[in-house]
């Protein structure tokens, strides 16, 4: 990776890409886009890693949760009959 001494401004950086064939360019955006989707699905997925660390779900938790739905289907199927 090159790195500058000076502070480049986005004109440099665009005039420098419009320079490149297309080809590259189009590899750029493909790395800048995946960038930016790892960025927004972190942004996403951290709330949730934060929220299942703190509230964690136990065996005997799924299990009640297992034959609840067990029963209501159970039910249902009976009224259906």
């Amino acid at each position: 990776m090159v790195k500058f001494s000076k502070k480049i401004k986005l004109r440099e950086i665009l005039n420098l890409v419009e320079q490149l064939p297309e080809r590259e360019r189009l590899q750029l955006l493909r790395q800048l886009e995946k960038k930016a989707w790892a960025r927004k699905l972190a942004s996403v997925v951290q709330p949730i890693r934060v929220r299942l660390k703190s509230k964690r779900i136990t065996d005997s938790d799924i299990n009640r949760i297992v034959e609840e739905v067990r029963q209501e289907r159970y039910e249902a199927r009976s009224r259906r009959m």
